[in-house]
C-alpha cells in the first residue's frame, strides 16, 4: 500500500474529511490533496511531518507500513533538535539549560534557534493557536508586519505582529478582541525583541 493510501485511510477512520483534517493540522486543503494525488515523496517534509503528527504516526511507521521504493526516513533524519523554552530570562542567557523544557524536531533547512509555546488566543488570525509551538530565529529587530517573540516590561514572552511607525512601536495581536500595544519613542525601552517567528508546529484539536 502506498503512503498516500495509508494516510487517506487513516484520515477517514479518524472521522475527518480531507478538508477538515487539513485545517486541523494547519495546511491548505489543496496542499493535502496534492500530497495524496502526486505522492507523499514529492511533498514538503514540513507538511508530511504535520500530517503524520496529526495522525499519531511517525514517519518511520509510515515507511514500514508502505511498500514504496522512495524512503522518507532519510529526509526525516535530516531534522535537527531545537530547544523549547519555558520561563525565559530577558538577558543573554536565554538558551541556558535551566530554561529548556524539552526539544522539538525541526527540518534542518529551517533557520531557527529556539521554540516557545503559544498561550492563549491572541494570534488565531495567523492560524497560530493555544498550545502550538513557534520556532524563533534570534534577532534584535523586526521588519514591519513580521511576527516576533517579544518581552514587554520584563514580563513573560509573547507573540505579536510588529510595526514601527512615526517613532512609535505598535505590537498587534491577530485577534480583534485584543487592543494594540503602542509605545512612544520614550517608552520603547519597555520592548525587547527576542526574534522572528519562522515556523510553527500545530497540535490537532
Amino acid at each position: 500500500m502506498k503512503k498516500a493510501e495509508i494516510i487517506t485511510e487513516m484520515i477517514a477512520k479518524a472521522g475527518y474529511s480531507k478538508r477538515a483534517f487539513a485545517e486541523k493540522v494547519g495546511i491548505p486543503p489543496t496542499t493535502l490533496q496534492s500530497m495524496l494525488t502526486r505522492g507523499v515523496g514529492k511533498a514538503s517534509i514540513d507538511n508530511v511531518i504535520k500530517v503524520c503528527k496529526g495522525l499519531g504516526l511517525s514517519i518511520d511507521e509510515l515507511e514500514r507500513r508502505a511498500n514504496e521504493n522512495q524512503s522518507l526516513a532519510e529526509v526525516y533524519y535530516s531534522c535537527k533538535q531545537v530547544p523549547v523554552l519555558g520561563s525565559i530570562a530577558v538577558g543573554e542567557a536565554i538558551l541556558a539549560e535551566e530554561y529548556i523544557e524539552r526539544y522539538e524536531y525541526v527540518p534542518e533547512h529551517v533557520n531557527v534557534d529556539f521554540c516557545l509555546r503559544i498561550k492563549g488566543d491572541s494570534m488565531i488570525g495567523a492560524r497560530i493557536l493555544d498550545g502550538d509551538i513557534v520556532c524563533i530565529r534570534r534577532q534584535l529587530d523586526l521588519e514591519n508586519g513580521e511576527i516576533g517573540a517579544v518581552i514587554i516590561n520584563g514580563e513573560e514572552a509573547t507573540f505579536k505582529r510588529f510595526y514601527k511607525l512615526n517613532d512609535s512601536i505598535i505590537l498587534r495581536s491577530e485577534n480583534p478582541h485584543y487592543q494594540d500595544f503602542i509605545f512612544s519613542k520614550e517608552d520603547m525601552c519597555a520592548v525587547k525583541i527576542l526574534g522572528k517567528a519562522m515556523y510553527f508546529i500545530s497540535n490537532v484539536r
